[in-house]
Order: C-alpha cells, then structure tokens, then sequence
C-alpha cells in the first residue's frame, strides 16, 4: 500500500536523524555511554540503559550501528511483534 511506503519512508527519515544525534562522537556507532547518557536524559536507570543496550547491540560488538537503530527503531514504531529487541529501544515497559 502507498500509505505504509510513505509511513516507513518517514519514519526512516526520522530514525537517521535520530541516529546522527544519539552519534555525539560522530564515528558512525551509538556507544554505551552515548546511548546511557540519552537514556538518562529520558528518566531511564543507567542499569536499565544497559540492559536496553544489550538487547539492541544485535551482534553483541559493543555499539549500536546505524543499521542496528534503524532496525530497532522500525520495530519499535511500526513492529506489532512484542517480543522484537526494538521494543526496548527506550528501556523495559514492564
């Protein structure tokens, strides 16, 4: 359908643009401290940080690549799969 191209199209946009700011060093990865000092910033536990980054480090290398957000970050918009490691992109809703 047109509507979940524009959709998804928009919500791209919005994610690298995201990405670029969680990217305070600008080296092309979120690492734990960026992604703990957002997750602060937004009322997280830095224990909760953590464990949110676990779960959104896909490969477990240590940092958030962009195709990594982009990916979570899909899954946490647009995803109706509750259980997909997107759905921590801003910490546990438990």
């Amino acid at each position: 359908m047109a509507g979940d191209s524009l959709l998804q199209d928009a919500h791209a946009a919005k994610a690298h643009a995201i990405f670029d700011i969680l990217d305070a060093s600008d080296n092309g990865q979120i690492s734990p401290i960026e992604y703990k000092q957002f997750c602060v910033a937004i009322g997280l536990t830095e224990k909760d940080a953590e464990t949110a980054f676990a779960h959104l480090d896909s490969n477990a290398n240590g940092h958030i690549s962009r195709d990594e957000y982009l990916q979570a970050s899909k899954e946490f918009h647009i995803s109706d799969d509750v259980n997909a490691s997107g759905n921590w992109l801003y910490g546990s809703y438990e």
